[in-house]
This record gives structure tokens, C-alpha cells and sequence, in this order.
């Protein structure tokens, strides 16, 4: 197992509980997920510095700063159209500036940086995003919701927890949770069956916290 593969498990296992625990505690969804991207970005800067010699640190801390810069970004325009459901002249300005601001804050707690080029890839991608899911953007309720389905079994009566953090659009019997994703479009369409499995389980999730169904896509 590289050490890329070992910080993506890391990140993979505890992201969700460290969202639900940071925000039982400072009660602020926004403020939560910015703290554990910190928190992740400082774990991953450390073992960079002790990987150097691989060629390690550069190549992976880019990638997860490319991903964090579009994710959070995206997430900055649902809860943008979360406060005014009509905006729509200068979003496109939006998106770009809080890309930008999204981009000195996260470059600078890496203290890495990302090619021109590849910054405008990731800033196409967010523009992407709300040209194509304009629609769905605007009807998004919660963002960034921590799932955690605690004391369950396994067939041998051993102990697990199952974590996922989804955006929800909330409308009763047709409520749908979301995933948002920043991996490359073709990555996804080669294993489509292992991110739908990935939804399923979050909306296991979903109906045995809130009793609750949701609608089909």
C-alpha cells in the first residue's frame, strides 16, 4: 500500500465522523467542513515532509488540493443559492471569485501551489458544475450533511459504524440526497456501479436515522 493510498484510506474511514464530531461541538456546518479540510490538509503537509525523498508530497498534495479547491467551491455556490433561490446574473463572477479565495486559502495552508493551467481546469469544472446542475443547485437544502449509523453488526457480531456526509434536497416522500463528486468524469462513468452502491448506502443511512424515503431519480 503507497503512502497515497494509505492518507486517501485515512481520509476515506474518519472524514465523516470528524465532520459529525466538529460539528456537534462549534454548531456551524460551513465552519465544520472548513476546520476538517484544514485538519486533513495539515495531516497530509506532515507526511509529505517526512516523504519527500519518494517524490511523494508534491504530486499527491496537489491532487488533494485540486479536488478540496473544486469541492469546496461547489459547495460555496448551494449555499450561496441556498440564501437567494432566484441569483443567477453574476454567478458565473461568483463562481470565479470564490474560486479564487477558495484557492489563497487552501494553497496557502498546503503551502503548495497549482499550475495556471491546472487552476483554470478546476475553475472550468465549477463553472461546469452550475451550468449543467443549475437546476438541481437551486433546490439543495442542506449541505454538506453528516450521516452516521452507529452500533452495527457484523454476521460474526463484531462492531461497526457506517459514515457519509450527502447534500440533501429536502420535499418529503420526494427528498434526494446528493454526492457531489470532483473526480474525472470518465473515472466515473468506467465503475458507475461502485458510486450508485456508494448512494445506496447513504440512503440506508438516511431512512434508518430519519424514517424517512426518498424519491427515485
Amino acid at each position: 500500500l503507497s503512502v497515497g493510498s494509505a492518507f486517501d484510506a485515512i481520509v476515506h474511514r474518519y472524514r465523516a465522523r470528524l465532520l459529525s464530531f466538529i460539528y456537534r461541538t462549534v454548531g456551524d456546518r460551513e465552519r465544520s467542513e472548513d476546520l476538517v479540510q484544514e485538519a486533513f490538509i495539515r495531516v497530509h503537509r506532515h507526511i509529505g515532509r517526512k516523504n519527500l525523498a519518494s517524490g511523494f508530497a508534491p504530486a499527491r498534495t496537489q491532487t488533494m488540493l485540486f479536488g478540496s479547491l473544486v469541492h469546496k467551491t461547489i459547495e460555496d455556490v448551494n449555499r450561496s443559492l441556498m440564501r437567494d433561490r432566484d441569483a443567477n446574473a453574476g454567478m458565473d463572477a461568483f463562481n470565479t471569485q470564490r474560486f479564487k479565495d477558495n484557492y489563497r486559502h487552501l494553497s496557502a495552508m498546503s503551502s503548495h501551489a497549482l499550475a495556471p493551467d491546472t487552476q483554470e481546469a478546476g475553475r472550468q469544472q465549477v463553472l461546469a458544475y452550475w451550468q449543467k446542475c443549475g437546476d438541481i443547485a437551486r433546490r439543495i437544502t442542506d449541505v454538506e450533511v453528516p450521516l452516521t449509523l452507529p452500533d452495527q453488526r457484523t454476521p460474526k457480531n463484531r462492531r461497526f459504524a457506517i459514515h457519509g456526509v450527502v447534500d440533501m434536497v429536502q420535499a418529503g416522500a420526494n427528498s434526494r440526497l446528493y454526492d457531489i463528486k470532483t473526480h474525472a468524469a470518465a473515472v466515473v462513468r468506467a465503475d458507475p456501479d461502485y458510486y450508485r452502491e456508494q448512494l445506496n448506502v447513504y440512503a440506508h443511512i438516511w431512512k434508518e436515522i430519519y424514517r424517512q424515503s426518498l424519491g427515485r431519480g
